[in-house]
């Protein structure tokens, strides 16, 4: 019988309640890794992951008390990769964003995968090197209107990308970020299929939005264990949009 790409490999993902973290657990078992999945929310249900988490990836003693079950969870396995998946956007204006809002954002956002990030180092260390993906987002490149705190918070994460995998790069420790454009779920579904949908549509060179299983090979491609040069970069996944803004 095959082997998956990652069999065995222990990988943590947060923001696994629904849309895109849910797929990626699925994904990730597909390919045979142990999965370990953090939430503010229950997760979904049929995921099929070996630990499900609650934590507040904002605040970080949640992630410290997470890290603690984790490590139990391990017994000494090795932490193979980390998927910060976590993330929240308001949509206003800038002027009519509150103050609060915009700082729920960006503590999730960037806040979120700079505790997950701290908190993961000494198991990846101890494990001689692994991989961890950041997912940003098409606006961290190239901006729309009205989601200043989101697009703001993703080009904060591909920064922070950037300066982890220089600092962790002696460690054997991979970070890179993928950005993907606008993907169609349960949770956006109805937005997408309207008219500010039509137009985003308008604005994207393939004229779709992407489907959720078309993030799993560039997903994949990050998390796989032969791509050990590729460090510091964003895979863009966004049919063309960021070209074209």
């Amino acid at each position: 019988m095959a082997q998956g790409l990652l069999q065995g490999r222990v990988v943590l993902v947060t923001g696994i309640s629904s849309g895109l973290g849910a797929h990626f657990c699925s994904v990730l078992k597909s390919e045979g890794a142990v999965v370990v999945g953090l939430a503010r929310r229950p997760p979904s249900e049929g995921l099929g992951i070996d630990l499900a988490l609650p934590a507040d990836v904002s605040d970080a003693v949640s992630v410290k008390s997470a890290f603690d079950r984790v490590e139990a969870f391990l017994e000494g396995k090795p932490l193979y990769g980390l998927i910060n998946n976590a993330g929240i956007a308001v949509t206003a204006p800038l002027q009519q964003t509150l103050p609060e809002d915009f700082s729920r954002v960006v503590a999730t956002n960037l806040g979120g995968v700079a505790h997950m990030t701290q908190a993961a180092i000494p198991f990846l260390q101890k494990a001689a090197g692994g991989v961890i993906v950041n997912i940003a987002s098409v606006l961290g490149l190239r901006p729309l209107r009205d989601v200043s705190a989101y697009s703001a918070t993703k080009a904060g994460v591909i920064q922070l990308t950037r300066s982890a995998a220089i600092e962790l790069a002696r460690d054997q420790i991979r970070v890179n970020a993928l950005a993907p454009g606008y993907v169609r779920t349960d949770i956006n579904a109805e937005v997408l299929d309207g008219p500010a949908g039509e137009a985003l549509k308008k604005k994207t060179p393939l004229r779709r939005f992407a489907a959720l299983h078309e993030l799993n090979a560039p997903l994949l491609l990050l998390l796989d264990p032969r791509n050990s040069y590729m460090t510091g970069s964003t895979l863009v996944v966004d049919g063309g949009m960021s070209a074209s803004l």
